[in-house]
């Protein structure tokens, strides 16, 4: 398990709130799935720590398709035009 994303979460911890965009979470859970079934938890636990992050740190909304497209791309699940959270320019 890698130690560094767990520690970004607890260093978070005394920022943390649970005042974020309240919105669907469809779109989450379902990324969150697709990450496990790629890779198993070592490839979902990025995704579930920069989900738990965005909503409870940076209060952002979870369920917006581009910020979900970025935490894919980060974590090398998808692209960001897989995911469809930005159209391809060709």
């Amino acid at each position: 398990m890698n130690n560094s994303l767990i520690l970004v979460t607890l260093h978070d911890m005394d920022r943390r709130s649970f005042s974020g965009v309240v919105s669907l979470t469809t779109r989450a859970h379902r990324l969150s799935r697709k990450a496990y079934l790629a890779g198993g938890q070592y490839k979902q636990l990025p995704i579930l720590n920069a989900i738990f992050k965005a909503y409870t740190v940076e209060q952002k909304d979870i369920g917006d398709l581009q910020l979900l497209a970025q935490f894919s791309e980060d974590a090398g699940l998808m692209s960001k035009e897989e995911v469809g959270g930005t159209p391809s320019v060709s």
